[in-house]
């Protein structure tokens, strides 16, 4: 017999039992907090969707062999995944990153409701686009990274706050940490082995285990924020990640990185370009953000020749991931300018042997 369910409290259900732990990913681990928040914001989303619309969204089940039964809820689901990408580019005004997390989840859901909770419903959800964009990666050039760790003059024109966020975001970049990672980084985290030290912390994100070898200006950074402290407190008092991200947007500025940079995201696979609110080009200060940290170690580090593979170590990447090719791809612009240098002073050695 063909039953209706609503859509929504089976996607709470898929949220609690992620929560509590009785839904895991496939290798038995219990999936992260800050997931289980991001689906509450893709469940917010579908109330709000449904509140637009006017109808709930529901699920059909055994339908079984009934053919003109199915080309109808097939048709249901091609037309909810039109209008629902609809509403969330030309609504809520949305881009391709978020449009394919959203519907990865969904996709997610109905397979652990057909497979868990054993509902027998047709696999039309397998059908959903999962849309992803390469969104232009923002990073410090080793020079603007040499600049905030040397110039003292600049340092000392800083108020303490951002004195503060700045040698943070120095140490973030040094060991291309996420802002999880460095807020949750404690005395005892750095080690001192044979004259040198090091960084040991598993990622809160992937669960990974890192060791870095801290440069001198590092460790001066730790040893400043690490002094009456014990072994088990935090390394950094807290700071809210807006008040952080602003704080670095405001040193950008000071250090004189205005130019202009272009923002393009992408809306149902069509590049859009993105400016401010006075409809004017972003300027590079504006864009530095947390993230900035973490791109800016891994692309630096492979700008200055460090093996990716070691680069891939140090960043927790695999051998295959397709973001890592992104820092990758980035930094060959960086390395193509010395490869022209190269190539002219190649010419110049026969423009030379000719004039003798």
């Amino acid at each position: 017999m063909v039953k209706e369910l609503l859509f929504v409290p089976l996607f709470e259900t898929f949220i609690k039992e992620t929560a509590n732990g009785k839904r895991r990913k496939l290798n038995g681990e219990r999936v992260k907090p800050q997931t289980v928040a991001n689906y509450n914001s893709v469940l917010k989303l579908l109330l709000e969707y449904e509140a637009f619309c006017g109808a709930p969204v529901r699920i059909k089940t055994n339908i079984r062999n009934n053919l003109r039964a199915i080309r109808q809820e097939r048709n249901y689901w091609k037309t909810f995944y039109r209008k629902f990408s609809d509403f969330i580019y030309r609504e809520k005004g949305y881009y391709d990153n978020f449009s394919g997390f959203v519907f990865k989840t969904i996709k997610s859901a109905f397979w652990y409701l057909k497979n868990e909770k054993c509902l027998a419903m047709q696999e039309f959800y397998e059908s959903f686009y999962v849309r992803n964009e390469n969104i232009n990666i923002i990073t410090l050039l080793p020079e603007q990274l040499c600049f905030l760790i040397l110039d003292k003059t600049f340092e000392a024109r800083l108020s303490r706050r951002l004195r503060i966020s700045k040698d943070m975001f120095v140490f973030g970049c040094t060991a291309a940490l996420r802002y999880s990672d460095l807020m949750n980084i404690c005395v005892k985290d750095i080690e001192e082995h044979s004259g040198s030290s090091f960084l040991r912390f598993k990622s809160v994100k992937t669960g990974t285990d890192v060791t870095i070898k801290l440069p001198d200006f590092a460790c001066a950074i730790f040893k400043k924020y690490a002094t009456r402290k014990k072994p088990r407190q935090k390394l950094f008092s807290p700071i809210s990640l807006f008040r952080f991200n602003k704080n670095i947007k405001s040193i950008g500025q000071l250090a004189g990185w205005t130019n202009s940079v272009g923002k393009y995201r992408s809306q149902n696979g069509e590049q859009k370009e993105i400016k401010d609110v006075t409809g004017k080009l972003f300027r590079f200060c504006d864009l530095l953000s947390s993230h900035v940290m973490r791109r800016t170690g891994i692309t630096v580090l492979l700008m200055l020749e460090m093996p990716e593979y070691l680069v891939r170590k140090i960043s927790g990447h695999t051998a295959s991931s397709a973001s890592f090719f992104r820092y990758v791809n980035f930094a060959q612009s960086y390395i193509t300018t010395e490869i022209d240098k190269a190539h002219e002073k190649l010419l110049s050695l026969y423009r030379s042997s000719n004039q003798c």
